[in-house]
């Protein structure tokens, strides 16, 4: 849902400032080639004559509404096994065990390497 649900916007029709109601998301009619688009329009209408009017986007990653982090977290899971175990220093424990940092669990992966060209987990968070 995006965070501005209506707003005091320019209406494109009757040329003056009208509310605006949050209608849907839709994809931008211009792509670059040879990718989809990574962000949804946020379409908003017209209370007085219900013409439609693009006001901002929002990122589209992974299934549905997720930040960049959340996809590869997401990924790393589904595709990877990443999973948090027993820490073997310290069984579980986690006094002062320096290797899981006090939790008592650590992070174990199936397959750490990335699985292909598109793999999230190719390039380091943040880039």
């Amino acid at each position: 849902m995006p965070t501005v649900l209506d707003a005091l916007l320019i209406c494109n029709k009757c040329r003056l400032p009208r509310l605006h109601v949050f209608h849907e998301r839709r994809e931008p009619e211009k792509r670059r080639r040879g990718a989809g688009p990574i962000f949804d329009d946020l379409i908003y209408v017209c209370e007085v004559c219900e013409t439609e009017r693009i006001w901002g986007n929002e990122s589209k990653l992974a299934e549905g509404w997720a930040s960049r982090r959340q996809l590869r977290e997401e990924h790393a899971i589904a595709a990877h096994g990443l999973r948090e175990i027993e820490c073997p220093a310290c069984r579980g424990l986690g006094f002062g065990c320096s290797q899981c940092g006090g939790k008592g669990e650590v992070w174990e992966w199936d397959e750490p390497e990335p699985c292909g060209a598109d793999c999230p987990l190719r390039t380091p968070e943040g880039r």
